[in-house]
């Protein structure tokens, strides 16, 4: 405690001494360590790109998955992943293991999904990467695992 805080905490009475002692000592608040994609839409509450802002503001070791089938189309790039964060849609409703990915992930000619320098020890699984303008992931970190995706084909199997 600084000098200052507590030439400040001696004019206090005593309850307000203990109620200021309690704030000082309130436990941090957590940092999430998951969120569950809940929307096909581009950007809002439970998309792809909102969970992926929140993995990038987070401690390393983040989950995103899917709580949801389908296409995601974007009107705009999606964030750079620069955290380690494990996207995995095998989870997603209708997924067989081994089988076609259920969540598509249409970059209607933007720019394909990046892992940059940070998100070292990333992963993404069971994803159709589509429509990309240039490469559909690019990888600019180590040991970014790429597993079970459809990169360029849609989960039809469509280029």
């Amino acid at each position: 405690m600084s000098h200052r805080l507590r030439s400040t905490m001696v004019g206090l009475s005593a309850a307000a001494l203990v109620a200021a002692g309690s704030a000082l000592v309130t436990a941090p608040a957590h940092a999430a360590t998951s969120a569950t994609v809940t929307s096909l839409a581009d950007s809002g509450p439970g998309s792809l790109r909102a969970a992926i802002e929140l993995a990038n503001a987070s401690e390393p070791g983040f989950v995103i998955e899917f709580g949801i089938a389908g296409r995601i189309p974007l009107a705009s790039a999606l964030p750079a992943v620069t955290n380690e964060v494990n996207i995995d849609a095998s989870g997603a409703p209708e997924y067989s293991t081994g089988g076609a990915p259920v969540v598509e992930i249409d970059h209607d000619g933007k720019a394909g999904l990046v892992f940059a320098q940070g998100s070292s020890g990333s992963s993404l699984e069971a994803v159709a990467v589509t429509n990309a303008g240039g490469d559909g992931v690019t990888i600019r970190s180590s040991e970014v695992l790429l597993d079970g995706n459809y990169i360029g084909i849609t989960p039809a199997g469509v280029p």
